[in-house]
């Protein structure tokens, strides 16, 4: 072999090598293209699906409002009947039946959830702000200036990333609150807290 023709297969192979180093790195700036790309793109689908999932959450909060509005155990009765009237004292017995025997059945029903009514006018000041209305404070004679929340339902998780507060306003009705004012209406706002 001629020292031209060992020369010649040495060109060609540093050009081999070249080429392959080049394929080589073209094919690593592509996998991490599509590397980045995938990272990307399940971020996004990512939040695509967990605003998705809140407002899914949202939508079944405002069903379970309406419903839980309608419900025989809070509403107003047939002769007192309003539009989105709540009986303040059904509220005190459905609390305790739904936290006594029918605790079970309630958690199928509501879930990881707080149910609570609200009085939000006349707004109570002081001490009494925030306070839970219970038989005891419902057989007080101050009733029902002494409280302004009903906890209807509540079962917290162990751990809490997210809650989703929905609300609505509705009609109180304070049957035979005090000798001097039967049958006082006030304002107050219905609220479904659901945790994740």
């Amino acid at each position: 072999m001629r020292y031209s023709e060992v020369r010649g297969k040495a060109k060609y192979s540093k050009k081999g090598q070249i080429g392959l180093i080049e394929m080589i790195m073209v094919i690593f700036i592509v996998t991490v293209l599509i590397v980045v790309g995938i990272v990307f793109y399940t971020g996004v689908l990512k939040q695509s699906i967990q605003k998705k999932g809140g407002e899914i959450l949202s939508q079944k909060a405002e069903v379970e409002l309406r419903a839980i509005q309608g419900m025989p155990e809070i509403e107003c009765s047939k002769n007192v009947r309003r539009e989105d009237c709540i009986d303040t004292l059904k509220l005190l017995i459905a609390k305790e039946v739904i936290d006594g025997e029918e605790k079970g059945y309630y958690a199928t029903i509501f879930g990881r959830k707080r149910v609570l009514v609200k009085q939000v006018y006349p707004e109570l000041q002081g001490q009494v702000e925030n306070q839970e209305c219970t038989q005891e404070k419902y057989n007080q004679e101050v009733y029902p200036n002494n409280c302004d929340t009903w906890i209807i339902y509540e079962s917290r998780p162990a751990t809490i990333t997210e809650v989703n507060k929905i609300s609505v306003p509705v009609s109180l009705y304070f049957p035979n609150a005090a000798e001097d004012r039967k049958n006082e209406y006030r304002i107050g706002e219905l609220i479904i807290e659901s945790y994740r």
